[in-house]
């Protein structure tokens, strides 16, 4: 079963470096529980407070895998371009954030720190 998620920003118009796209998991997201989503309705869109933390939330996903498919046109040769990843439900790490992987260099140019990639923090 395919079901296209809402990004809240899905789409760049102009992709250089690095871009995040982001899934809201409130009462609408595919990817949370039933009774969870009720509770959520229930509380006028908001996690309840004693779910609302790292561990709750996790516990209250439920899918196999999420599939991200990236598409966008090479600056290079502009022909399209075409990328896939698959995300299994152990993949998923909640309260991380990314770390940033832009840094201002000596000559005020921006350095991509490429080997921070897939580093998280909290």
């Amino acid at each position: 079963l395919f079901i296209n998620m809402e990004l809240t920003n899905g789409e760049h118009p102009f992709f250089r470096r690095c871009w995040t796209a982001t899934h809201v998991i409130d009462e609408k997201s595919p990817l949370i529980r039933k009774k969870m989503r009720d509770r959520i309705i229930k509380n006028h869109g908001f996690w309840p407070a004693r779910n609302n933390n790292a561990a709750q939330i996790k516990r209250n996903l439920k899918f196999k895998q999420i599939i991200v498919n990236f598409t966008g046109v090479s600056k290079r040769t502009s022909k399209e371009v075409h990328a896939q990843r698959v995300y299994e439900y152990g993949d998923v790490i909640v309260g991380y954030q990314f770390v940033n992987v832009l840094h201002k260099g000596d000559e005020d140019n921006v350095v991509v720190r490429g080997h921070l990639l897939n580093d998280i923090t909290e």
